[in-house]
């Protein structure tokens, strides 16, 4: 009999989503397998109920019903854990980038059904310091976005509010210039630039072609750095980003890695989470995670 926790995160999206969960549930029992289901109330509640999961080795599978920021809290935890465990991704929320890169079902019975197919693969996950991460780490002018952009916001809009916000930055005539230090085999750059990501998908903030060549299993990272521009120059990379045509820009340079080492003074982000900031080293660990797909 297969056993499978649910962390379900009840704020995120819209906080609607209870009947998705609960149909999901049912269709699983329905299937004859074990279901429990774990309701996060703050933060790292995913993490740590994740971890307490796969070190009991009494699941076979645990499903991340919520965010990205769920599913990154979900992933630390069984990292962390040193076990093995299957994963599913229930989405929830506004952008789900890495559940659309991968297009996860948001229909609770067709997740159902690929649980009961066991149609898994094993996929990369990144690591910063003692953080994992799934997606993306990213630093620069669209760091802040989905902290910017209020939950009223996403709520009406969708992620159109995030292209919204992230013209509005993008763009602005006043963006800060700072600095990036870049240090891999592929590259050395030390400059100004607008924006810096490591990702492990294409899908970043909405914009589905961001890192257009990226692969969840090929053991790379995919890295996007688009350097100090004039503001029209900007606004030519930022309409670009909707083909992935962007990469092929003057300003950008595009590069894939399985290890480096970045310094900046600006916040960090990686899957939705401020990490900090200064002198970093990022490693790819190739397979790391059995995931539902």
């Amino acid at each position: 009999m297969i056993r499978v926790k649910i962390i379900f995160n009840p704020v995120a999206g819209r906080g609607d989503d209870h009947d998705r969960v609960n149909q999901l549930a049912i269709e699983l029992l329905k299937n004859n397998m074990t279901v429990s289901l774990f309701t996060t109330q703050g933060s790292d509640d995913a993490m740590r109920e994740s971890l307490d999961t796969c070190e009991s080795g009494m699941w076979d599978l645990i499903v991340a019903a919520g965010g990205d920021g769920t599913l990154n809290e979900v992933i630390n935890g069984i990292m962390n854990s040193g076990r093995s465990i299957k994963l599913a991704v229930l989405p929830i929320g506004t952008m789900n980038d890495f559940g659309k890169f991968l297009n996860l079902p948001r229909n609770p019975t067709n997740l159902a059904q690929r649980i009961l197919d066991d149609s898994f693969s094993m996929i990369d996950v990144g690591q910063i310091d003692d953080q994992y991460f799934i997606n993306v780490a990213s630093m620069g002018v669209f760091t802040s976005v989905a902290h910017t952009t209020s939950k009223e916001t996403k709520n009406i809009l969708g992620p159109l509010a995030y292209y919204i916000e992230g013209l509005k930055q993008f763009t602005a005539a006043t963006l800060p210039k700072t600095k990036i230090k870049i240090e891999s085999n592929e590259i050395n750059y030390a400059g100004n630039y607008i924006l810096f990501l490591i990702s492990n998908s294409s899908s970043i903030g909405g914009f589905h072609r961001m890192a257009p060549k990226a692969s969840v299993t090929d053991g790379r990272f995919d890295c996007v750095l688009i350097k100090e521009a004039p503001i029209n120059r900007l606004f030519e990379i930022f309409l670009k980003v909707f083909n992935g045509q962007h990469i092929e820009n003057e300003y950008v340079e595009y590069f894939q890695t399985d290890h480096l080492f970045f310094e900046t003074s600006d916040d960090i982000d990686i899957d939705g989470e401020f990490l900090g900031r200064g002198r970093k080293e990022v490693v790819i660990i190739g397979q790391a995670l059995k995931m539902i797909i």
